[in-house]
């Protein structure tokens, strides 16, 4: 039964750390991470849009900002983890000598 309310307060630790990380999908530092094209004027004040990386190196970012996307979140549950650990300890050493 133990293991079963650590795994939930994990999961509700990684759901919370989800919610507060949803607002960084409306601002302008998300915007440049989705464009993968880039505007070129030329002389004549006409634009060129191309793709600037190759498909290769696109699909390597998009693993790569998954991964570190998924360790920031890991790292502050495991955070909180430690700590929610470490405060039931200290409730378990004074009742054992209170």
């Amino acid at each position: 039964m133990e293991t079963i309310k650590q795994i939930l307060i994990i999961l509700l630790a990684a759901g919370l750390i989800f919610a507060m990380m949803l607002p960084l999908a409306q601002t302008d530092w998300a915007d440049e991470v989705r464009n993968t094209t880039e505007m070129e004027g030329g002389e004549g004040g006409e634009g060129q849009m191309r793709g600037d990386m190759p498909a290769s190196l696109m699909l390597i970012m998009g693993f790569l900002k998954e991964t570190i996307i998924m360790l920031v979140s890991g790292v502050i549950t495991l955070g909180i983890y430690r700590l929610i650990k470490r405060s039931s300890r200290r409730r378990k050493v004074s009742k054992a000598t209170g």
